[in-house]
């Protein structure tokens, strides 16, 4: 694919990604092979990771969003902005018992 084919606003989103990939994460690139840093999630452990190009490219993709699909976990009350109401939303719902009356 052409990057004339791709549109401006994924080619944007891709470039950015792929930026911070490149300052942060990439280590070493062969002409078969790409290594870079991973966390591992159960240890939170910093290792180094080597995969073939074909499997980096689909694993870096799935980070990838589609067309009009935004990242939620930034807006609404969801937002980090929001954490103390939600904090304090929810001590406030442990503290209150819930009566349920069954009929």
């Amino acid at each position: 694919m052409l990057l004339g084919m791709i549109p401006h606003s994924i080619y944007s989103a891709l470039s950015g990604l792929l930026r911070w990939f490149c300052q942060r994460q990439l280590v070493k690139l062969d002409r078969d092979r790409v290594t870079f840093r991973d966390t591992a999630s159960q240890t939170a452990k910093a290792k180094l990771c080597a995969l073939p190009v074909e499997a980096f490219i689909g694993r870096f993709l799935q980070h990838v969003l589609s067309h009009h699909f935004v990242k939620i976990r930034y807006y609404g009350f969801l937002a980090p902005g929001q954490r103390p109401r939600m904090a304090a939303l929810r001590q406030h719902l442990s503290a209150t018992p819930v009566h349920l009356v069954v009929t």
